[in-house]
Parts: C-alpha cells; structure tokens; sequence
C-alpha cells in the first residue's frame, strides 16, 4: 500500500462548519454591508408600501358609507339616540 501524498509547503486549511461557527465562514466586507444595508433599504420600501396600500384602502374602499352593516349598525345607533332623547324630553 502506498503512502498518502503529502504537498509540503502548502498549508492545510481547517474544515469549516457554517452551522457551528458563522462568523468564521462570512467576515464582514464592505460588499457584505452594502448588501446588508440594500436588503434593509428594500424591506423599509416594501413596509411604507404596504402601509400606504392599507391607507388608501382604509381611505377609498372601507369605510361606513360603502359597508352595509356598518352603514346599518350606525343607523341603529342614531335611531336609538334619538329614542332615547324623545323620552328624555317627553320626561
């Protein structure tokens, strides 16, 4: 059986487990902080989208005026109110 191969001057380099030790995998660079700084540029873009999304929906689509039952539970409470004041004033 021979002997395994040795290249003698070249250093051997050590396993590495990404799992076990991560910041020995990815050292910061500057590319990695401009890509971490252009990830969260685009997740503060998406969040302001969405909120403005759910603010014209809010403002245009969903209010009173266009849902029935709210517009009816509303109803409700104004007739109400003003039985309430009748007796009131009837008192």
């Amino acid at each position: 059986m021979m002997p395994p191969l040795l290249l003698s001057g070249i250093p051997r380099k050590k396993a590495v487990n990404p799992y076990t030790d991560p910041a020995e995998v990815a050292p910061v660079s500057a590319l990695s902080n401009l890509i971490a700084l252009y990830a969260s540029d685009n997740e503060q873009e998406q969040l302001r989208r969405e909120a403005m999304s759910d603010e014209v929906w809010e403002r245009y689509f969903f209010n009173e005026s266009r849902d029935p039952v709210q517009r009816e539970m509303e109803q409700d409470r104004l007739i109400s109110h003003t039985k309430m004041a009748a007796r009131a004033a009837a008192f």
